[in-house]
């Protein structure tokens, strides 16, 4: 007998081995599965130009959903720099329950049993910092989750609750309607819309606020929240010291009743409101801005719009999840991209604020109903279909009012607003494929800095074209 063999016939000897083997083995599979995550994506953030941080579920029917998932971070070359399984599934939402904020990978899960589960890990190296349960019951609510300085707050069936993103603890929890939108922080407030009236509530907890509106369009004016209430328009403290107060009354054209904010955005230095009005007949709604100057409190202009009443219902829905990415909020372009239709189909027009009128307008298609579109500081990123199955995205300039770069990417998922980050653009694909289908393109001249399993065609006169007849 060999002195290996002898030795192996050892006890002590035979489990230290074998302990051994395992640990490598183990360590194989883990670089294994660091190198490459198996199935599709799900959700996508970019940290910075090099980084994002990305939900991977696993494509294996067998297994019920939120059985296999992963968070890992990925750089912009390919490489993981660490992953994590995951207690269940993304939550499908805004922000399909993946958030970075403040050095924390945050994410919302649901379970076959109904339970979900809020889960923070270091983005630094991936390891787990705490976990919640929540109900993940049904509700009309828009909110998945926000940044609020130190902490996050989430959406629920009725309520948004506060956790602190280093500890996982409960700040505050404050009930709410059954349907909540557009909420984002302003100075030391969380503001959100429920049904038709705004509210607002102090980051560091506290009694909600109601904000009696008709509609969401409010706008922060130096340490004031600016929004309209039936003809007049209506200031109080961001803090939510003090009562309100009447800022000016509107100076409606005659036969205008019943206006309506959806948007509110700074127009050198004044509040411009995007409304909806009524004419008094049984006519339908039409589109208009109404600006105001603070300062005077006076009404500078009501300007109705030639657009049709019927807008893109998918930008309605982004501008509610994602309220400071929209068209006309924050400072606002001279020159807006707008998706504009009626019964013959949808066409891309090009609002310009300044003159306030429609000054251009491309070819009528029925694909354009589901165009997306990012606002980012002046800069403007369309999604939206194309030739055959292939989506296009189309970067617009809003100080020249022109379609300056385009591309095509076959099904690729959804442009949202986390996905920007340092002047680059994170695109993923749900497909399963081998390897995982994402690029990052270079945000000014949509070119791919890195791509991979995805197939990008520039194409930007020819796209140009059939959105808006040119460039």
């Amino acid at each position: 007998m060999s002195s290996v063999a002898r030795v192996l016939k050892r006890t002590p000897v035979r489990v230290a081995v074998l302990l051994l083997l395992g640990a490598a083995i183990y360590a194989g599979y883990r670089a294994w599965v660091l190198r490459r995550v198996h199935g599709f994506i799900v959700a996508l953030a970019a940290v910075d130009s090099e980084r994002a941080v990305v939900c991977v579920r696993a494509n294996d029917d067998r297994y019920e959903n939120g059985a296999r998932a992963w968070v890992g971070l990925l750089d912009a070359h390919g490489s993981w720099a660490w992953s994590q399984k995951l207690d269940g599934t993304p939550i499908v939402g805004p922000h399909d329950g993946l958030l970075v904020h403040d050095a924390h990978v945050v994410v919302r899960t649901a379970l076959p049993s109904g339970v979900g589960k809020t889960a923070s890990y270091s983005l630094a190296d991936g390891h787990r910092e705490w976990t919640r349960d929540f109900d993940t019951a049904q509700s009309a609510t828009y909110v998945d989750m926000v940044p609020a300085g130190p902490r996050v707050v989430q959406g629920g069936v009725d309520a948004l609750t506060a956790i602190d993103a280093a500890s996982g603890t409960i700040a505050w929890k404050i009930p709410t309607n059954a349907f909540v939108s557009s909420a984002r922080v302003a100075g030391p407030s969380l503001l959100w819309s429920e049904d038709l009236n705004g509210a607002s509530a102090s980051l560091d907890g506290g009694a909600k606020r109601t904000i009696t509106s008709t509609g969401s369009g409010m706008c922060v004016v130096g340490s004031e929240l600016v929004y309209m209430m039936g003809d007049r328009v209506e200031a109080r403290a961001v803090d939510g010291n003090g009562g309100q107060r009447t800022v000016a009354s509107l100076a409606l054209p005659e036969g205008v009743s019943r206006v309506y904010a959806s948007q509110c955005g700074i127009w050198k230095t004044h509040p411009l409101f995007m409304v909806s009005f009524s004419d008094g007949t049984s006519a339908p709604m039409k589109p208009g801005l109404v600006e105001i100057d603070v300062a005077s409190g006076t009404q500078v202009r009501f300007d109705p719009i030639d657009l049709h009443p019927l807008l893109s219902v998918v930008q309605q829905s982004n501008d509610a999840m994602f309220p400071e990415s929209g068209s006309l909020v924050g400072d606002i372009a001279r020159f807006v991209p707008m998706i504009d239709g009626d019964s013959n189909g949808f066409a891309l027009v090009v609002l310009d604020v300044e003159a306030r009128k429609i000054t251009r307008k491309g070819p009528v298609s029925h694909a354009r109903l589901f165009t997306e579109i990012v606002g980012d500081h002046g800069v403007f990123y369309l999604q939206g279909g194309g030739a055959g199955d292939d989506k296009e995205l189309v970067r617009f300039d809003g100080a020249t009012g022109k379609i300056t770069a385009a591309v095509r990417l076959p099904d690729v998922e959804s442009l949202r607003p986390p996905a920007l980050a340092q002047g680059r653009i994170w695109v993923h694909s749900s497909r399963w494929t081998e390897p995982l289908p994402w690029a990052v393109l270079d945000g000014t001249t949509l070119v791919p800095i890195h791509s991979q399993g995805m197939r990008i065609t520039p194409a930007s006169d020819e796209i140009a074209k059939a959105w808006l007849g040119g460039p």
